[in-house]
């Protein structure tokens, strides 16, 4: 038997997904285990730790606030550059190619991303999308 998923939180910048996500999700009848964050993924990693929410204010996006207070797997789905990787090559392609928004005009690559998922969810599973 499979444990039950209790909740599932989707980060984006982009509401428009996010209203995809809803959507999608109703049609399976499983819209009420969502928790719809717009934002930036790195600002909700960052209030993680070893898997456990540390710090739920301090972040200027109200949807935080109700984040669940651990984290047990990770899924990702960064943006990973669409068919412009074809420039780098099939075997020049690595996670430091994906390029990332890490707000404040900062970009960050799928490197990061990794690492920064590792510490937020204490090397728990991960599941990168590419």
């Amino acid at each position: 038997s499979r444990p039950q998923v209790r909740m599932v939180v989707c980060v984006d910048i982009d509401v428009e997904k996010l209203k995809k996500a809803h959507h999608n999700a109703a049609i399976y009848g499983v819209e009420k285990k969502l928790l719809l964050v717009h934002g930036n993924a790195f600002e909700v990693l960052s209030l993680y730790h070893g898997g456990k929410l540390v710090e739920s204010n301090g972040t200027s996006n109200d949807d935080t606030t109700s984040l669940p207070t651990t984290i047990d797997i990770v899924f990702l789905s960064p943006p990973w550059g669409g068919m412009t990787y074809e420039k780098v090559g099939k075997h020049g392609y690595d996670l430091k190619c994906i390029k990332i928004d890490a707000g404040n005009g900062t970009t960050r690559d799928g490197e990061f991303l990794l690492q920064r998922v590792g510490v937020a969810s204490g090397h728990k599973a991960v599941g990168y999308f590419l």
